[in-house]
C-alpha cells in the first residue's frame, strides 16, 4: 500500500478502512503520506494503529500539507497513542477532521486533545472537526477536554455521543459553551445525562453560548 501511494503522486483519497494493517505496515504507509503533495483523504479504520504507528502518523502530519481527513475509528487506539496524535494537531493547520471514535481515548488522551485545541485560536485555520463517539470518556475526562474547547476558534463539530459523560459532564460542557463562539454542530447523543444536565446546557444557549451552533444531538 506505501508503495502505491509513493507511485501515484494524483492520488487524492486512499481508503484502507479493515485491511488488516498494523506495525510497520501503518509506519510504511506514514512514511509515504509525509511525502505525497495530492492525498486529501487517508481511511484507517478497523486497523490495528499502536504508539509506534501513531508516532509516524504525526511525523508525517508534521510534513505533509494536504490530508484533510484521517479516519482511524477502532484501531485499538489508547491514551498514549490518542497522546501522540493531538501533538499533530499542533503543528498541522491543514487536518479539518480527526475521527477517533470507537477507541480508548481516556483522561490522558483527553487532556493532550484539550491542549491542542486551545492552542487552534485561529478560525480560518485548524481542526474542523472531532469525531470522539464511544471514546471512553468519563466526567473527568469531558472536563478536561471542555477546558480546550472554550480557548479554541477553529472547530465547528464535536461528537461525543456514547460516552457516558453523566450530569457532571454535560455541566462541564455548558460552562465552556459560554465562551466558545465556533462551534456549530454538537452530538451528546447516549450520553447518560438527565434533567440537571439538560438544565445547565438549557442555561448556557439561553444566555448566549455557543451563539454559533445550529446542530444540536440529544
Amino acid at each position: 500500500m506505501a508503495d502505491e501511494l509513493e507511485e501515484d503522486d494524483a492520488l487524492e483519497e486512499l481508503d484502507l478502512d479493515n485491511n488488516g494493517l498494523k506495525g510497520l505496515q501503518i509506519i510504511e504507509l506514514a512514511r509515504a503520506m509525509a511525502q505525497h503533495r495530492e492525498l486529501k483523504e487517508l481511511h484507517l479504520s478497523r486497523n490495528e494503529v499502536n504508539v509506534a504507528g501513531a508516532e509516524a502518523l504525526v511525523n508525517a502530519l508534521g510534513k505533509n500539507k494536504t490530508l484533510t481527513y484521517l479516519g482511524l475509528q477502532s484501531c485499538g487506539i489508547r491514551e498514549v497513542a490518542t497522546q501522540r496524535l493531538a501533538v499533530a494537531l499542533g503543528s498541522n493547520r491543514t487536518l479539518q477532521t480527526l475521527a477517533l471514535s470507537h477507541n480508548v481515548v481516556g483522561l490522558e488522551g483527553a487532556i493532550a486533545l484539550a491542549d491542542a485545541l486551545r492552542g487552534l485560536d485561529n478560525p480560518r485555520s485548524g481542526l474542523r472537526r472531532l469525531e470522539l463517539a464511544s471514546a471512553g470518556l468519563r466526567f473527568e475526562a469531558a472536563s478536561a477536554l471542555m477546558s480546550g474547547l472554550a480557548g479554541n476558534a477553529s472547530l465547528r463539530a464535536l461528537v461525543l455521543r456514547d460516552n457516558p459523560l453523566g450530569d457532571e459532564g454535560v455541566g462541564e460542557l455548558a460552562a465552556a459553551l459560554q465562551h466558545n463562539t465556533s462551534l456549530q454542530e454538537l452530538d451528546l447523543a447516549r450520553c447518560a445525562f438527565h434533567a440537571s444536565g439538560c438544565e445547565r446546557l438549557a442555561a448556557a444557549l439561553r444566555s448566549g453560548g455557543a451563539a454559533s451552533l445550529a446542530s444540536l444531538a440529544l
